[in-house]
């Protein structure tokens, strides 16, 4: 398989302590960013402090178990001579020491006492460190679905900062040009996120057409549509409140907030569809739509951007990974050195730099 004594990190399977971290990603999301504020609206009786301790325990869970899954993830694109020159390896391990040092501060804080200000340079630093993955992923040939959903998820992390930059730089000096396009590219934005697991689901899935599958993703997605629906009954004023505050999405709630009904559901049953995949490279597919499900669209909050730059990190070593396994595909089926078989160019074939 590939060359003789390349230890080279293929990115095959999705680490253990990553699938934790996107797991308890999700339940502090049901639990706190969902629950707790329905319990506002109709349920005062709970016993919210319970709540709140579940919830917080999950999501410390999460940020610990993402902060070491994260660094192992950094540490094998370092170490991978084919997956970037060396000084853009060195720009993507700048901006993972600086996001995985401000989500480890803000991790052992109480949610009150962390600034504004560290949230906001996590967001631009986390943004950063996605975009870049993402953008050396697309360099590696894989199905088309798979490459096209990682597109539009690029251009979710670049129209859902670049809004948030523009419309702070737009509110404090009055530019409103700058507040017009920021409220286009937040548009932008959330139709990208909103199509990402369709795609990465649709492609996935076609590929494999397991009925398991099917079946679980189905009864998944009926698990999060039917308390959606409910909650969409409730009046625009509080339903909307619910959606932005979990998800940060807002753009369609007025116009067609059916749209979230169908979108959202499809996200999080693919999610879980494709992580009983028998392909392991696939199963990171799953794992990385649990984390955009988890991290919303915008994240607010050090643990959601954890799970942004970590579902990114999954989803680019999925890429890089379905790229090794057709290379190996093409190398054992080639007849001959003399009859090479054309394949798509790949850095996979470049020489390693010395």
């Amino acid at each position: 398989m590939g060359t003789p004594g390349d230890q080279r990190p293929r990115f095959t399977s999705a680490p253990p302590l990553a699938l934790m971290a996107v797991l308890f990603g999700v339940y502090e999301l049901l639990m706190t960013r969902v629950a707790l504020r329905v319990s506002d609206l109709e349920w005062e009786t709970l016993t919210r402090l319970e709540w709140s301790r579940c919830g917080a325990l999950a999501r410390n869970i999460a940020a610990t178990a993402g902060l070491i899954a994260l660094g192992a993830a950094l540490l094998s694109f370092y170490r991978d001579g084919k997956f970037a020159p060396l000084p853009r390896r060195l720009l993507l391990m700048l901006f993972g020491v600086v996001v995985w040092f401000m989500v480890a501060a803000a991790t052992g804080m109480s949610q009150e006492s962390v600034k504004p200000r560290l949230v906001l340079m996590c967001l631009g630093a986390g943004n950063v460190l996605a975009v870049l993955a993402s953008l050396e992923a697309l360099r590696f040939p894989s199905p088309r679905g798979i490459r096209l959903g990682l597109f539009a998820w690029t251009i979710c992390l670049f129209a859902s900062f670049a809004s948030l930059v523009l419309a702070l730089a737009g509110a404090s000096t009055g530019w409103q040009a700058g507040l017009n396009l920021a409220s286009y590219l937040r548009d932008t934005g959330e139709i990208a996120f909103l199509v990402t697991g369709p795609i990465l689901g649709a492609s996935v899935l076609l590929i494999e057409r397991r009925a398991i599958q099917l079946v679980t993703g189905v009864v998944a997605a009926a698990l999060l549509a039917i308390p959606l629906g409910m909650i969409l009954q409730l009046p625009s004023s509080e339903y909307s409140v619910l959606i932005y505050g979990a998800l940060r999405l807002s753009r369609v709630l007025d116009s067609a907030p059916g749209t979230y009904l169908f979108a959202l559901p499809l996200l999080f049953g693919s999610g879980v569809a494709i992580l009983i995949s028998r392909d392991a490279t696939r199963r990171l597919v799953g794992a990385a739509l649990l984390a955009f499900f988890s991290a919303g669209y915008g994240p607010s909050s050090p643990v959601t951007i954890l799970m942004m730059v970590l579902g990114t990190t999954m989803l680019a070593q999925a890429v890089i990974g379905m790229a090794w396994q057709a290379h190996d595909h093409v190398n054992e089926e080639a007849p001959s050195p003399s009859q090479p078989i054309p394949v798509e160019a790949s850095p996979i074939d470049e020489p390693e730099p010395a």
